[in-house]
């Protein structure tokens, strides 16, 4: 069953979150969420829907995405599945590099 409805849009969620469950939870579940996403090793990944409770799935999601735009996923490393059901963490080969630009020289008639 896929997840992706889970995803969040923007970081609006946050502020009620953390009226829900007040500030220190919120920062301790986000460390334990985070802590987690850090040890999974490269080429394997962390099964959402087996490994998370049903009414932490949503929270934990929003996490996840969270730590991609926070740590800005220098090398893209870390991803979902297409169904949110996964976290993978990438081995560096399995990266597709960005598509370099090739700049022409400029010929000596310009």
């Amino acid at each position: 069953m896929s997840l992706s409805h889970h995803r969040p849009e923007n970081n609006d969620w946050i502020p009620q979150a953390k009226q829900q469950v007040g500030d220190a939870a919120f920062v301790a579940y986000g460390n334990r969420v985070y802590d987690l996403l850090l040890r999974i090793k490269a080429g394997t990944y962390f099964d959402i829907n087996k490994q998370v409770q049903e009414e932490n799935k949503s929270v934990f999601i929003k996490f996840c995405c969270l730590f991609l735009s926070e740590n800005g996923n220098p090398f893209r490393n870390y991803e979902f599945s297409n169904d949110y059901t996964r976290m993978m963490h990438k081995k560096v080969e399995e990266i597709v590099p960005r598509k370099l630009i090739k700049f022409k020289q400029p010929s000596d008639n310009e």
